[in-house]
């Protein structure tokens, strides 16, 4: 019997996993989220630190190709650079996310320096298109208790990642694309990044091979407010 992805993360021993380690079980008491038990084959896609004027618009493509939505952890400044690729995601079905407004270390930062971080994002998304967004991803997923204090108190909820492609690490495609089928499962959030350069980011063709096979395994690809069931809230 396979197991129920994670969803408990304890306090300031938040760790990067990969596609091949999965040691959480989903907690419903827990400050954060990592998956979400369901009886649909839903999987969420989300990406982090955009959007790009390259990288963002060629997935938005690929997402629409294979009729799949994600949810977009932006980060406020590139939100106040490219506006239009805001509401593009937004107009075509996906959903937009916050990931603070700079992207800062936040390993010693205090509640009120978090909570600044999170307004701020959140206000460039509003200015941009008119939405507010209710998911908060901190950068690199570090989750102490002032960043849980400052989510709270902006009554946003914390969303990580159960499935890590590391596709900033200059994996391989087919390393990418093999990770994540080895091991995903209904309720899965995949970590992808769409804000990246170089010759070895390899995202947009990482997903024209993994949605198709994601497809065929029967998962359909959404927002993480459809994954949780929270669409219509």
């Amino acid at each position: 019997m396979r197991r129920l992805a994670l969803c408990m993360v304890l306090t300031f021993s938040l760790c990067f996993f990969t596609a091949a380690e999965r040691p959480y079980r989903y907690n419903p008491q827990s400050d954060v989220i990592r998956c979400y038990p369901t009886q649909e084959k839903y999987v969420a896609l989300t990406f982090d630190d955009g959007p790009h004027p390259r990288n963002t618009p060629l997935i938005l493509d690929i997402l629409k190709e294979n009729d799949a939505h994600a949810t977009f952890f932006t980060i406020g400044v590139n939100v106040t650079y490219y506006p239009d690729l805001v509401c593009r995601e937004l107009s075509e079905g996906h959903e937009i996310g916050n990931h603070t407004f700079s992207h800062p270390e936040l390993l010693n930062a205090s509640k009120q320096t978090v909570l600044s971080e999170i307004c701020d994002a959140s206000n460039a998304v509003k200015n941009a298109c008119g939405e507010t967004p209710i998911y908060f991803r901190p950068p690199q997923g570090r989750c102490r208790d002032e960043v849980i204090a400052a989510a709270e108190e902006a009554e946003m909820t914390i969303i990580l990642w159960s499935i890590d492609t590391r596709d900033w690490a200059g994996n391989s495609v087919e390393h990418i694309v093999e990770e994540v089928m080895n091991v995903v499962q209904p309720g899965d959030i995949i970590l992808f990044h769409d804000y990246a350069s170089g010759a070895d980011y390899v995202t947009p063709e990482a997903l024209r091979v993994l949605l198709p096979q994601l497809r065929a395994a029967g998962y359909e690809m959404v927002t993480i407010s459809k994954l949780l069931g929270r669409e219509d809230s």
